[in-house]
């Protein structure tokens, strides 16, 4: 079914099931002629009508079992600056270079690896350089890390020192990050909150002691908190703790990465923006700290990290709350003979390859798809909150694409860090995606591709559908049947 043309001089062409088994292709509700079901399956694509008419020819509305989700390319909330487009050492030799490029990163933290710093460099991305995990693996002993706070001049030089070698390098830092996970452990010891604010303040002096322009992101914190009577560091005292210091914060970060401070912590994708509300509003109560920027520098979970639906759902949550940058956490997965390995040393680049293998998984193509939407980002609706989607539309090429992805369990099945139980998996749903698309001309290609939520090495995305369609003035509506829990998919459409 590839280039077929679904044309009407009156109305656009409508594909609609009946009872009888097979669908027909209809204007203004009078069948043109008949396809065969197995047809259907194969187009896997519904050109639909607009307004009422679209409602009637497309049959069920938005349901349990179809959801319904809108793109407009005629309205713009800013440009597409692929915010979520950032990654944590993870590169090694086996790391394809040109496949890491097509990714077009944006952002990126390292502390010793080279040749994560080549890839962040050579990619233009912003860079940030983790001098707590310098710190960590240059003290490292049987008991763990020596903490700071043992001997605050040996950690004072050694920052300076560090600063200075990686200047004397000719490594150009966007960021300095003096502290990671500050309400967590350092090796078996949790810091008061006191020891914290004084570890960021020594080391600010030490990197500015060598770089008196350095800008620094902190503090960093495992999960956001802004609670300041709990018993770790939290982003009221620290931001409280730099006013009344005079300290530099250029940037202010914390992890999105699940439930890490309370049984009653939410860390979804739909809380993320929650979150950087919240902050937005204790920065503005702060104005001497002047225009901090907003950076997410580890999200998602270990849980989720590898499901493309749910890549697409932070990703979306990411653009929607406008961020300056964020950056995709590394955890453990197994390499290619089995072995459990670390995402973040191996060559994974935090997930999208197989550890030591080089090879592309399911989320790599999630996060390639997402790479191509340039131009402005387009407002997107859906009737489920477990249906998402992303969409830019560009008006150099006239181009609308959507990154829709499905997000409701997580279990054992899908993958093995997942709690949720066998039973909660969903039954498919069908999606009708609704795309208003600008100065549409008379004829437009639609191409449909799907991200399967599967483990192991993968070629490519799946090809659904690619169609030429005759757009008669209004919205196109395109049918995605059965989606699946954990996948995604990618709907381009372009002029002809």
């Amino acid at each position: 079914m590839r280039g077929s043309t679904v044309t009407s001089r009156t109305l656009l062409a409508v594909f609609n099931r009946n009872p009888g088994g097979h669908g027909e292709v209809m204007a203004v509700g009078r069948p043109l002629f008949r396809v065969s079901r197995a047809c259907a399956a194969a187009l896997g694509l519904v050109a639909a009508l607009a307004g009422s008419t679209l409602a009637r020819a497309a049959g069920a509305p938005c349901s349990a079992t179809v959801v319904c989700v809108s793109a407009d390319g005629t309205r713009s909330l800013g440009p597409a600056s692929l915010v979520a487009q950032g990654f944590i050492h993870g590169v090694d030799p086996t790391t394809n270079p040109g496949l890491v490029a097509a990714l077009r990163p944006r952002a990126w933290l390292y502390d010793d690896n080279e040749a994560a710093y080549a890839s962040a460099a050579s990619n233009g991305a912003s860079i940030t350089y983790l001098l707590s995990d310098a710190w960590e693996k240059a003290t490292a002993g049987p008991q763990g890390p020596q903490v700071p706070w043992q001997n605050w001049a040996t950690y004072s030089r050694f920052i300076a020192n560090q600063v200075r070698q990686v200047l004397a390098a000719g490594q150009t830092v966007s960021y300095w990050s003096i502290q990671s996970e500050p309400d967590g452990l350092i090796g078996a010891q949790r810091g008061t909150p006191a020891q914290m604010l004084r570890e960021y303040a020594i080391g600010v002096a030490a990197v500015r002691s060598v770089d008196p322009h350095a800008r620094f992101v902190g503090p960093n914190l495992a999960a956001y908190n802004d609670n300041p009577a709990s018993p770790t560091i939290d982003l009221v005292r620290f931001l409280d703790f730099a006013v009344a210091n005079r300290l530099p914060v250029d940037a202010v970060a914390w992890h999105e990465v699940g439930n890490r401070v309370s049984a009653a912590y939410r860390g979804g994708p739909a809380d993320l923006i929650d979150h950087v509300n919240a902050a937005r509003r204790l920065l503005a109560a702060r104005p001497s700290l002047g225009r901090p920027v907003i950076v997410i520098n580890e999200y998602q979970s270990n849980a989720t990290h590898l499901i493309p639906g749910w890549s697409v759902a932070w990703i979306a949550a990411l653009e929607a709350a406008g961020v300056t940058q964020a950056n995709r956490a590394c955890w453990h997965e197994p390499d290619i003979t089995g072995r459990p390995i670390a995402e973040c040393s191996e060559g994974s680049v935090d997930g999208l390859f197989i550890p030591e293998s080089g090879l592309p998984q399911a989320v790599y193509f999630v996060h390639r798809a997402y790479a191509d939407m340039a131009g402005n980002k387009a407002p997107t609706s859906t009737t489920n909150a477990a249906v998402t989607a992303f969409s830019t539309y560009d008006p150099g090429s006239s181009t609308l694409r959507v990154l829709l992805g499905r997000h409701q369990s997580c279990t054992p099945d899908v993958r093995v860090d997942c709690p949720d139980p066998a039973s909660t998996v969903p039954p498919p749903v069908d999606v009708a995606l609704r795309l208003t698309v600008p100065n549409a001309p008379s004829l437009v290609s639609v191409d449909v591709e799907r991200v399967p939520n599967s483990t192991g090495a993968m070629a490519g995305p799946v090809p659904v559908s690619s169609s030429t369609v005759a757009v008669g003035g209004g919205p196109l509506t395109l049918r995605l049947p059965g989606v699946v829990d954990g996948d995604a998919y990618v709907v381009t459409v372009r002029p002809l």
